[in-house]
């Protein structure tokens, strides 16, 4: 009973198929045979004559270029810009200045080192002049001693 029911689905299914098959190409022979009664579309042609004109090598032309590349520029070092030395648009040539950084904290730091530098100088030349001043306090202080002579001397009592 249950093969029964399999057979019937499966026929059902062929049929249902075989339909759809069957109008569609019903449609398309339809659609075949009416093109063949109906002439060719027709497409229309513009002709010109040909001439001969002059030749121009410039043409000037007002109007705004934009530019097709753009440049993006990295700096080496990070800081805040303290100065823009140029307008967006204009021309630049090589070495021209186009920004400055803000450099208070480096000139602070060079003003330090500066001193300290300073400092270290004069640290220096003092040592130095101890150097000289002990030299000669230790020579004055630590003279070589004579050498004695060893004799045979007698002592009495």
């Amino acid at each position: 009973m249950n093969i029964r029911r399999w057979v019937i689905t499966l026929v059902m299914l062929l049929l249902s198929v075989a339909g759809i098959f069957g109008y569609k190409e019903s449609l398309n022979l339809a659609r075949a045979q009416q093109g063949q009664g109906m002439p060719e579309p027709s497409a229309t042609v513009v002709a010109e004559l040909a001439q001969t004109v002059s030749y121009q090598a410039n043409t000037k032309v007002s109007g705004e270029v934009q530019a097709y590349k753009q440049l993006e520029l990295n700096n080496e070092l990070a800081g805040k810009i303290s100065k823009l030395n140029l307008i967006s648009g204009s021309r630049v040539e090589a070495g021209d200045l186009l920004l400055e950084l803000d450099h208070s904290e480096e000139s602070a730091r060079v003003i330090g080192l500066k001193a300290r530098l300073e400092l270290n100088r004069h640290t220096y030349k003092r040592y130095l002049r101890l150097q000289k001043i002990t030299k000669s306090v230790t020579s004055w202080w630590i003279r070589p001693k004579p050498k004695l002579r060893s004799h045979n001397l007698s002592w009495r009592y």
